[in-house]
Protein backbone atom coordinates (compact mmCIF):
# COMPACT_ATOMS: atom_id res chain seq x y z
CA UNK A 1 0.00 0.00 0.00
CA UNK A 2 2.79 2.38 1.01
CA UNK A 3 4.38 1.58 -2.36
CA UNK A 4 0.98 2.18 -4.23
CA UNK A 5 0.96 6.22 -2.53
CA UNK A 6 5.08 6.60 -3.22
CA UNK A 7 4.05 5.75 -6.78
CA UNK A 8 0.70 8.26 -7.11
CA UNK A 9 3.15 10.54 -5.73
CA UNK A 10 5.68 10.67 -7.79
CA UNK A 11 3.03 10.61 -10.82
CA UNK A 12 1.85 13.37 -9.64
CA UNK A 13 5.11 15.80 -9.31
CA UNK A 14 5.62 14.51 -13.34
CA UNK A 15 2.37 15.48 -14.49
CA UNK A 16 2.89 18.71 -12.15
CA UNK A 17 6.13 19.23 -14.11
CA UNK A 18 5.03 18.26 -17.40
CA UNK A 19 2.05 21.34 -16.80
CA UNK A 20 4.62 24.02 -15.61
CA UNK A 21 7.19 23.53 -18.74
CA UNK A 22 3.92 23.47 -20.99
CA UNK A 23 2.88 26.81 -19.31
CA UNK A 24 6.29 28.33 -19.88
CA UNK A 25 5.93 27.18 -23.65
CA UNK A 26 3.13 29.00 -24.54
CA UNK A 27 2.97 32.19 -26.39
CA UNK A 28 2.37 34.99 -25.36
CA UNK A 29 -0.29 37.02 -26.63
CA UNK A 30 -0.64 40.93 -27.22
CA UNK A 31 2.43 43.73 -27.91
CA UNK A 32 3.82 45.97 -24.61
CA UNK A 33 1.50 49.14 -24.25
CA UNK A 34 3.16 52.38 -25.57
CA UNK A 35 4.55 55.46 -23.63
CA UNK A 36 2.31 57.65 -24.19
CA UNK A 37 4.10 60.64 -23.10
CA UNK A 38 7.31 59.60 -25.11
CA UNK A 39 5.35 59.23 -28.47
CA UNK A 40 3.50 62.53 -28.03
CA UNK A 41 6.68 64.72 -26.90
CA UNK A 42 8.44 62.76 -30.35
CA UNK A 43 5.69 63.87 -32.42
CA UNK A 44 5.74 67.47 -31.22
CA UNK A 45 9.58 67.61 -31.96
CA UNK A 46 8.47 66.91 -35.57
CA UNK A 47 6.13 69.35 -35.68
CA UNK A 48 7.13 73.17 -36.66
CA UNK A 49 6.00 75.48 -33.70
CA UNK A 50 3.58 78.10 -35.30
CA UNK A 51 3.45 81.13 -33.40
CA UNK A 52 0.09 79.52 -32.48
CA UNK A 53 1.00 75.97 -31.22
CA UNK A 54 3.69 78.23 -29.42
CA UNK A 55 1.68 80.89 -27.82
CA UNK A 56 -2.42 80.17 -27.98
CA UNK A 57 -4.22 83.08 -28.26
CA UNK A 58 -2.05 85.85 -29.48
CA UNK A 59 -3.86 89.12 -27.85
CA UNK A 60 -3.34 87.73 -24.49
CA UNK A 61 0.41 86.97 -23.92
CA UNK A 62 2.12 88.04 -21.03
CA UNK A 63 5.56 88.76 -22.99
CA UNK A 64 6.60 88.97 -18.83
CA UNK A 65 6.69 84.72 -18.60
CA UNK A 66 9.28 84.73 -21.72
CA UNK A 67 12.12 86.12 -20.09
CA UNK A 68 14.59 84.77 -17.83
CA UNK A 69 15.65 87.27 -15.48
CA UNK A 70 18.91 85.49 -14.75
CA UNK A 71 19.56 86.02 -18.68
CA UNK A 72 18.85 89.54 -18.39
CA UNK A 73 21.67 89.95 -15.62
CA UNK A 74 24.41 87.80 -17.67
CA UNK A 75 23.38 89.36 -20.92
CA UNK A 76 25.15 92.64 -19.09
CA UNK A 77 22.45 94.39 -17.47
CA UNK A 78 22.96 95.24 -14.11
CA UNK A 79 20.30 96.82 -11.33
CA UNK A 80 17.36 95.52 -13.32
CA UNK A 81 13.87 96.89 -12.49
CA UNK A 82 10.76 93.76 -12.13
CA UNK A 83 9.62 93.59 -15.45
CA UNK A 84 7.06 95.64 -16.62
CA UNK A 85 4.22 94.26 -18.52
CA UNK A 86 2.37 95.55 -21.36
CA UNK A 87 -0.11 94.66 -24.28
CA UNK A 88 2.51 94.08 -26.71
CA UNK A 89 5.66 93.91 -24.92
CA UNK A 90 7.28 93.50 -21.61
CA UNK A 91 10.45 95.88 -20.80
CA UNK A 92 13.37 95.62 -18.08
CA UNK A 93 15.30 98.55 -17.36
CA UNK A 94 18.49 98.78 -15.49
CA UNK A 95 21.94 99.84 -16.58
CA UNK A 96 24.09 98.23 -19.70
CA UNK A 97 27.53 99.53 -19.72
CA UNK A 98 27.16 102.26 -16.86
CA UNK A 99 24.16 103.61 -18.96
CA UNK A 100 20.31 104.02 -18.46
CA UNK A 101 19.29 101.48 -20.99
CA UNK A 102 15.90 99.26 -21.85
CA UNK A 103 15.14 95.85 -23.16
CA UNK A 104 11.77 95.07 -24.09
CA UNK A 105 10.16 91.72 -25.55
CA UNK A 106 7.57 91.58 -27.92
CA UNK A 107 6.36 93.25 -30.85
CA UNK A 108 4.66 90.66 -32.79
CA UNK A 109 4.66 91.45 -36.74
CA UNK A 110 4.42 89.43 -39.81
CA UNK A 111 6.31 89.26 -42.84
CA UNK A 112 8.76 91.98 -42.12
CA UNK A 113 12.06 91.76 -44.23
CA UNK A 114 15.73 93.39 -44.19
CA UNK A 115 16.68 90.67 -41.74
CA UNK A 116 19.09 87.73 -42.37
CA UNK A 117 19.33 84.40 -40.19
CA UNK A 118 21.90 83.84 -37.42
CA UNK A 119 23.42 80.84 -37.90
CA UNK A 120 25.41 80.91 -34.88
CA UNK A 121 21.62 79.54 -33.02
CA UNK A 122 20.25 76.48 -34.27
CA UNK A 123 16.82 76.05 -33.11
CA UNK A 124 14.48 73.23 -33.08
CA UNK A 125 11.29 72.83 -34.75
CA UNK A 126 11.19 75.54 -37.60
CA UNK A 127 12.48 78.61 -35.46
CA UNK A 128 15.06 81.01 -36.60
CA UNK A 129 16.90 83.63 -35.35
CA UNK A 130 17.27 86.91 -37.26
CA UNK A 131 19.67 90.08 -36.96
CA UNK A 132 18.53 93.32 -39.03
CA UNK A 133 20.62 93.78 -41.87
CA UNK A 134 21.82 96.81 -39.84
CA UNK A 135 23.21 95.31 -37.54
CA UNK A 136 23.68 96.57 -34.04
CA UNK A 137 24.50 99.78 -32.92
CA UNK A 138 25.62 101.43 -29.82
CA UNK A 139 22.17 102.89 -29.08
CA UNK A 140 20.08 100.08 -29.98
CA UNK A 141 19.84 96.78 -31.20
CA UNK A 142 17.10 94.61 -32.59
CA UNK A 143 17.08 90.79 -32.33
CA UNK A 144 14.02 88.77 -33.58
CA UNK A 145 12.47 85.30 -33.26
CA UNK A 146 10.86 84.17 -36.59
CA UNK A 147 8.06 81.26 -36.35
CA UNK A 148 7.34 79.50 -39.54
CA UNK A 149 4.14 80.37 -40.18
CA UNK A 150 6.06 84.21 -40.88
CA UNK A 151 5.39 85.86 -37.63
CA UNK A 152 8.25 87.30 -35.52
CA UNK A 153 8.93 87.98 -32.36
CA UNK A 154 10.98 91.47 -31.39
CA UNK A 155 13.67 91.29 -28.38
CA UNK A 156 14.81 95.52 -28.79
CA UNK A 157 17.42 96.89 -26.36
CA UNK A 158 17.96 100.75 -26.06
CA UNK A 159 19.99 103.58 -24.54
CA UNK A 160 17.53 105.81 -22.91
CA UNK A 161 19.65 108.55 -23.66
CA UNK A 162 21.22 107.40 -27.22
CA UNK A 163 24.61 108.45 -28.18
CA UNK A 164 25.83 108.82 -31.98
CA UNK A 165 27.67 106.52 -33.65
CA UNK A 166 28.06 102.98 -35.57
CA UNK A 167 28.18 99.58 -33.53
CA UNK A 168 28.44 96.07 -34.60
CA UNK A 169 26.46 92.76 -33.36
CA UNK A 170 29.15 92.38 -30.90
CA UNK A 171 27.80 95.42 -29.22
CA UNK A 172 26.38 95.44 -25.52
CA UNK A 173 23.52 95.57 -26.88
CA UNK A 174 23.25 93.09 -29.25
CA UNK A 175 25.05 90.58 -26.55
CA UNK A 176 22.29 91.36 -23.94
CA UNK A 177 19.54 90.77 -26.74
CA UNK A 178 21.16 87.27 -27.82
CA UNK A 179 21.63 86.38 -24.07
CA UNK A 180 18.00 86.95 -23.07
CA UNK A 181 17.12 85.55 -26.81
CA UNK A 182 17.95 81.64 -24.96
CA UNK A 183 16.10 82.18 -22.36
CA UNK A 184 12.51 83.41 -24.67
CA UNK A 185 13.21 80.26 -27.24
CA UNK A 186 13.42 77.72 -24.04
CA UNK A 187 9.32 79.31 -23.22
CA UNK A 188 8.36 78.93 -26.21
CA UNK A 189 9.58 75.48 -26.64
CA UNK A 190 8.49 74.76 -22.94
CA UNK A 191 5.14 75.61 -22.71
CA UNK A 192 5.87 78.44 -20.47
CA UNK A 193 4.51 81.47 -21.62
CA UNK A 194 1.45 82.51 -19.87
CA UNK A 195 -1.35 84.97 -20.74
CA UNK A 196 -2.93 88.01 -19.20
CA UNK A 197 -6.65 88.27 -18.54
CA UNK A 198 -8.50 92.09 -19.26
CA UNK A 199 -10.61 93.77 -16.87
CA UNK A 200 -13.97 94.49 -17.95
CA UNK A 201 -13.59 97.94 -20.10
CA UNK A 202 -9.74 97.17 -20.94
CA UNK A 203 -8.29 98.48 -24.08
CA UNK A 204 -6.64 94.95 -24.25
CA UNK A 205 -9.85 93.49 -25.48
CA UNK A 206 -9.80 95.74 -28.94
CA UNK A 207 -8.45 95.85 -31.83
CA UNK A 208 -6.56 98.90 -32.66
CA UNK A 209 -7.16 98.63 -36.45
CA UNK A 210 -11.22 99.01 -36.11
CA UNK A 211 -10.73 102.15 -34.23
CA UNK A 212 -8.63 104.15 -36.99
CA UNK A 213 -10.16 103.40 -40.43
CA UNK A 214 -7.11 103.29 -43.24
CA UNK A 215 -9.24 106.01 -45.32
CA UNK A 216 -9.41 108.35 -42.51
CA UNK A 217 -4.87 107.79 -41.72
CA UNK A 218 -4.24 108.26 -46.08
CA UNK A 219 -6.83 111.55 -46.26
CA UNK A 220 -5.96 113.00 -42.99
CA UNK A 221 -1.77 112.75 -43.93
CA UNK A 222 -1.74 112.89 -47.69
CA UNK A 223 0.46 110.01 -47.85
CA UNK A 224 0.76 106.89 -49.45
CA UNK A 225 0.66 104.48 -46.40
CA UNK A 226 -0.50 101.11 -46.25
CA UNK A 227 -1.25 99.26 -43.17
CA UNK A 228 1.04 96.40 -41.68
CA UNK A 229 0.06 93.23 -40.44
CA UNK A 230 -0.29 92.85 -36.39
CA UNK A 231 -1.12 89.60 -35.13
CA UNK A 232 -1.23 91.19 -31.84
CA UNK A 233 -4.60 93.69 -32.48
CA UNK A 234 -2.95 96.52 -30.47
CA UNK A 235 -1.10 98.24 -32.30
CA UNK A 236 -1.79 99.29 -36.24
CA UNK A 237 0.82 101.20 -37.65
CA UNK A 238 1.22 102.35 -41.64
CA UNK A 239 4.27 103.20 -43.32
CA UNK A 240 5.33 104.62 -46.73
CA UNK A 241 8.84 102.34 -48.23
CA UNK A 242 11.23 105.25 -49.04
CA UNK A 243 9.73 108.58 -47.64
CA UNK A 244 10.84 107.72 -44.15
CA UNK A 245 7.04 108.60 -43.17
CA UNK A 246 4.72 105.97 -40.67
CA UNK A 247 1.55 106.16 -38.51
CA UNK A 248 0.48 104.21 -35.93
CA UNK A 249 -2.09 103.59 -33.17
CA UNK A 250 -1.33 101.56 -30.40
CA UNK A 251 -2.15 100.76 -26.55
CA UNK A 252 -0.09 100.65 -23.62
CA UNK A 253 0.56 99.99 -20.57
CA UNK A 254 2.76 102.88 -18.19
CA UNK A 255 2.16 106.16 -16.15
CA UNK A 256 -0.26 108.27 -16.97
CA UNK A 257 1.38 110.63 -20.04
CA UNK A 258 2.00 114.49 -18.44
CA UNK A 259 1.82 118.08 -20.18
CA UNK A 260 5.59 119.03 -19.35
CA UNK A 261 8.29 119.49 -21.52
CA UNK A 262 6.54 121.32 -24.16
CA UNK A 263 3.89 118.75 -24.13
CA UNK A 264 0.40 120.16 -23.91
CA UNK A 265 -2.76 118.81 -22.45
CA UNK A 266 -5.96 119.59 -24.66
CA UNK A 267 -9.27 118.17 -24.71
CA UNK A 268 -9.65 115.84 -28.29
CA UNK A 269 -13.52 114.02 -28.79
CA UNK A 270 -14.27 114.43 -25.70
CA UNK A 271 -11.25 112.77 -23.92
CA UNK A 272 -8.45 114.38 -22.04
CA UNK A 273 -5.19 114.10 -23.96
CA UNK A 274 -2.05 114.96 -24.16
CA UNK A 275 0.22 116.50 -27.22
CA UNK A 276 3.64 115.88 -27.49
CA UNK A 277 5.40 117.04 -30.71
CA UNK A 278 9.23 115.79 -31.13
CA UNK A 279 10.74 118.50 -33.72
CA UNK A 280 8.57 118.98 -37.01
CA UNK A 281 7.84 115.93 -37.86
CA UNK A 282 7.21 114.04 -35.44
CA UNK A 283 3.71 114.09 -33.23
CA UNK A 284 2.20 112.00 -30.27
CA UNK A 285 -1.17 112.10 -28.93
CA UNK A 286 -2.12 109.71 -25.79
CA UNK A 287 -5.08 109.44 -23.66
CA UNK A 288 -5.66 107.53 -20.55
CA UNK A 289 -8.34 104.68 -21.18
CA UNK A 290 -8.49 102.88 -17.80
CA UNK A 291 -6.18 101.87 -14.58
CA UNK A 292 -3.73 99.07 -14.94
CA UNK A 293 -5.00 95.78 -13.02
CA UNK A 294 -2.12 95.60 -10.02
CA UNK A 295 -0.34 98.25 -10.40
CA UNK A 296 2.71 98.98 -8.98
CA UNK A 297 3.64 102.43 -9.60
CA UNK A 298 0.53 103.92 -10.82
CA UNK A 299 0.34 102.46 -14.03
CA UNK A 300 -2.72 103.03 -16.54
CA UNK A 301 -4.19 102.02 -19.99
CA UNK A 302 -3.16 104.21 -22.56
CA UNK A 303 -3.71 105.04 -26.37
CA UNK A 304 -1.93 107.03 -28.41
CA UNK A 305 -1.86 107.98 -32.07
CA UNK A 306 1.15 109.09 -33.89
CA UNK A 307 3.12 110.01 -37.15
CA UNK A 308 6.31 110.57 -38.31
CA UNK A 309 5.97 112.75 -41.56
CA UNK A 310 9.75 111.96 -42.49
CA UNK A 311 10.93 114.57 -44.70
CA UNK A 312 7.82 115.83 -46.28
CA UNK A 313 6.41 119.18 -45.18
CA UNK A 314 3.62 118.71 -42.94
CA UNK A 315 1.77 119.69 -40.06
CA UNK A 316 2.39 116.42 -37.75
CA UNK A 317 0.49 117.45 -35.12
CA UNK A 318 -2.45 118.19 -36.82
CA UNK A 319 -2.87 115.05 -38.60
CA UNK A 320 -1.80 113.58 -35.08
CA UNK A 321 -4.95 115.05 -33.70
CA UNK A 322 -7.22 114.47 -36.43
CA UNK A 323 -6.47 110.63 -35.66
CA UNK A 324 -7.33 110.50 -32.30
CA UNK A 325 -10.94 112.74 -32.79
CA UNK A 326 -11.66 109.83 -34.94
CA UNK A 327 -10.13 107.07 -32.97
CA UNK A 328 -11.07 108.23 -29.11
CA UNK A 329 -15.16 107.97 -29.63
CA UNK A 330 -14.34 104.54 -30.58
CA UNK A 331 -12.58 104.04 -27.02
CA UNK A 332 -14.44 102.39 -24.26
CA UNK A 333 -15.69 104.60 -21.78
CA UNK A 334 -13.36 105.48 -19.16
Amino acid sequence: MARLLGMAGRLAMICGAALFMAGCAQAIVGTPAPNQAAAQRALEERTPLTSDLAFGDLTTIDYCSLIDTDLVAQGGMTDAKAPQPSFDECAVSGKVGGQDATLEVGFLDKGAGSRIPDHDKTLPRGLVAQRDLSGGGLDSCAYHLAFPDRVSLELYAYLENPLSGAGSASSPLCRLDTTVFDGVVDAVTQKKVTHLTFAPGSIGAVDACTLLPDSIVLQQSGLPLQREQNPSKHRCRWTSTGLGARAALWFYVDKPPQAANGATAETIAGRPSVVTATGSSFCVVDTVVAPWPGAKNGEVEVAETYINVGSMAKDACGISRAFATAAWPNLPAS
